[in-house]
């Protein structure tokens, strides 16, 4: 979340083509990580609940936030003039 958050609001180009890829590495690397879930525990479904108890956490503040806003900014075309 942090990282496309990151990226949605650099306004640098170079910053951006930069963030990119590492962006795309890392939900690369979640989609592995799920994959292996599944075949350890066999389902699509994997219930944390007793992760969340010994960490003294809620659902409610693991949730991922919901939709997320567009970006404010808008990317003017250079002009050479």
């Amino acid at each position: 979340r942090r990282l496309e958050a990151c990226h949605d609001q650099v306004v640098h180009p170079q910053k951006r083509l930069a963030l990119r890829p590492l962006l795309e590495s890392v939900l690369g690397r979640l989609l592995e990580l799920k994959q292996e879930l599944v075949e350890l525990d066999l389902s699509e479904y994997h219930y944390m609940d007793h992760i969340l108890e010994e960490l003294k956490l809620t659902p409610v503040s693991q949730e991922s936030g919901g939709s997320r806003t567009p970006p404010t900014h808008t990317h003017a075309p250079l002009s050479w003039n």
